[in-house]
């Protein structure tokens, strides 16, 4: 469905910029027939009429000139600009970062254009001074083009683009407590390059800004309330409605909860040996969750042993929102 629309805009397009070069093209092509059959005469001498010839010329180029940018800039930017964000979907974690990473690279390409097109004008005008700008646009055009692909296809300009990107969304600040990719802390600065967190060992980390787009970012702040996850294993022959008792009395006691919800368990798997549980305890204390995982799962392992039940394979926790 979205290729027919982009179809549609691309033909859209097509037709408003022939509608509105054709008649300037036929002009031109006048012109070139009048001046080579001799109507030119009218001008006087040769070098008149030659002067006439290219001042006609050089105003019906530049008018194609700029009927060809507004174009440009009125039909093809934006299937550029839908391209660039499908691609972007695909590499890109969110929406939002996929859009303004297209934004900024079809505009970045837009006023490239507007650049090539002004200095192609002035040469129109101009040819005695400016041709050396032409020869290289001509001479050394697929050199300036890889040069500006790898340029835009770099880390580094893709990590200015991230700046930009995090900047406009605002997913994170300094101060925030994030996780980002592999990495769990609180943000201290964001730079042109590196988002730098200090996670919980007091260590500073710096991360490229285009992982933050790419890969994800969960921020405990814009967080109301999370939920710990603790996986809890029970051996068979186990009084489950008991072991159910203890493992919600201990969630119960957990420190630093801070919840109006009561903690659930949930039996989720059975194998030879063991039945997996999963204890979900709710807790406000986003940023803490850290601590709340540790006391959550000796609180609970603590209740379970007052109570003389037997747990099964290691446990795992983990925090989800």
């Amino acid at each position: 469905m979205t290729e027919s629309i982009d179809n549609g805009v691309f033909w859209k397009g097509i037709s408003w910029w022939l509608v509105r070069i054709s008649p300037f093209l036929i002009l031109y092509l006048i012109v070139k027939l009048t001046f080579f059959a001799g109507y030119f005469s009218v001008f006087g001498s040769e070098q008149s009429q030659l002067l006439a010839h290219d001042f006609f010329i050089k105003v019906l180029l530049s008018v194609c000139a700029f009927i060809t940018l507004l174009a440009i800039h009125k039909h093809f930017i934006k299937i550029l600009e839908s391209a660039l964000y499908k691609a972007g979907n695909s590499i890109f974690y969110s929406p939002k970062h996929a859009k303004y990473v297209s934004s900024v690279l079809s505009y970045s390409l837009l006023y490239f254009i507007y650049i090539v097109i002004f200095v192609m004008v002035l040469n129109i005008w101009l040819a005695s001074v400016f041709g050396w700008i032409l020869e290289f646009l001509t001479g050394s055009a697929v050199t300036v083009i890889s040069f500006v692909f790898g340029v835009f296809a770099s880390s580094v300009l893709g990590n200015f683009i991230a700046y930009y990107v995090l900047n406009k969304v605002k997913d994170i600040k300094p101060g925030d407590r994030v996780k980002i990719d592999e990495n769990f802390g609180d943000v201290i600065d964001i730079d042109l390059i590196f988002t730098h967190i200090r996670n919980l060992d007091n260590e500073v980390v710096s991360i490229p800004n285009i992982v933050l787009v790419t890969k994800g970012i969960k921020n405990y702040n814009k967080y109301p309330e999370v939920v710990v996850h603790f996986d809890l294993f029970l051996p068979h022959g186990t009084d489950f409605v008991k072991a159910k008792q203890a493992i919600i009395e201990g969630a119960r006691k957990t420190k630093d909860r801070i919840s109006d919800r009561e903690p659930t368990i949930w039996f989720k798997q059975m194998d030879m040996w063991t039945v997996g549980c999963e204890v979900r305890v709710p807790t406000r204390n986003v940023l803490e969750v850290g601590k709340v995982k540790s006391d959550l799962m000796e609180s609970v392992l603590a209740e379970l042993k007052r109570r003389r039940i037997p747990t099964g394979r290691g446990s795992e926790a983990k925090v989800k929102r």
